[in-house]
């Protein structure tokens, strides 16, 4: 069950993305907090699906800043899509971390 405890779980970064679509549509911000939100990758990927906001710790602050700092909206757009088409969350890690090296970055 370990896996299906993953926050790069596809059909979950689905469900989040849904939940920005409509948030956006209903001018109500999404935000994410946590864990998944303290993963560098994975907040470019978040922001990417239209998270308008994540809180991370102190101590993630850095390391996610720099990553959204590397790549346009648009790229993690490319990178969230990218792990949304994935099967597995190890697939969507790949595959953004594929999508974010294609533009140049080298995969953390």
């Amino acid at each position: 069950m370990a896996e299906l405890n993953d926050p790069w779980q596809p059909a979950l970064l689905r469900l989040v993305a849904e939940l920005a679509r409509e948030g956006r549509e209903h001018g109500v911000p999404v935000g994410v907090c946590g864990e998944a939100a303290t993963d560098p990758r994975l907040a470019g990927v978040l922001a990417g699906v239209g998270v308008s906001s994540l809180s991370v710790s102190a101590a993630a602050l850095a390391p996610v800043g720099s990553e959204l700092a590397v790549h346009t909206r648009e790229a993690f757009g490319r990178a969230a899509r990218a792990a949304l088409a994935s099967g597995s969350a190890q697939g969507a890690r790949e595959a953004a971390a594929q999508s974010l090296a294609s533009e140049g970055h080298t995969p953390a």
